[in-house]
């Protein structure tokens, strides 16, 4: 997480403001559904987002922990990338289109995928790998901060 905060901090600062830190204190929750290291890491540091933030993320806004625990999807049947059937889904990011990112856990394995419709892969297999993809892309100067919007918005979606 170290190094999201730090590439927001250097290129867009303004956005870093949007994010909030952590208030986290009891974890059991997270024990609870045995949630991957990298979630665990993540509402170690952050908390979610400014209530007026519309995404530091590419314009999906980190829920809060409380956000995304309320907001666990069970029984989800099936899944559009065919690859099986998640007992869960918890959304850690969402779009103001109310599309969200997250994990599931399909076939006892969690997987970080898409939900709008339904669920749909990503090409990032894990939340690791999604912030990697993101720091990448902040590096490569691919964002605009929009303080009307409080967020980050790629530039192909200008």
């Amino acid at each position: 997480m170290k190094n999201v905060l730090d590439a927001l901090e250097k290129y867009y600062p303004d956005a870093v403001k949007l994010l909030m830190t952590s208030r986290v204190e009891d974890f059991s929750v997270i024990d609870k559904y045995n949630f991957p290291i990298d979630f665990v890491s993540l509402y170690s540091v952050l908390d979610g987002e400014d209530e007026n933030s519309s995404g530091v993320f590419g314009l999906y806004r980190l829920n809060s922990l409380e956000e995304a625990i309320d907001s666990i999807i069970s029984e989800v049947a099936r899944l559009d990338c065919s690859i099986g059937h998640s007992g869960f889904y918890i959304p850690i990011f969402q779009s103001p289109g109310r599309e969200t990112h997250g994990y599931a856990l399909v076939d006892n394995e969690w997987i970080f995928l898409e939900h709008g419709l339904g669920l749909e892969c990503l090409p990032d297999k894990t939340l690791t790998d999604y912030l990697n993809s993101f720091i990448e892309r902040v590096k490569s100067n691919e964002y605009l901060y929009d303080a009307k919007l409080k967020g980050l918005v790629h530039r192909s979606e200008l």
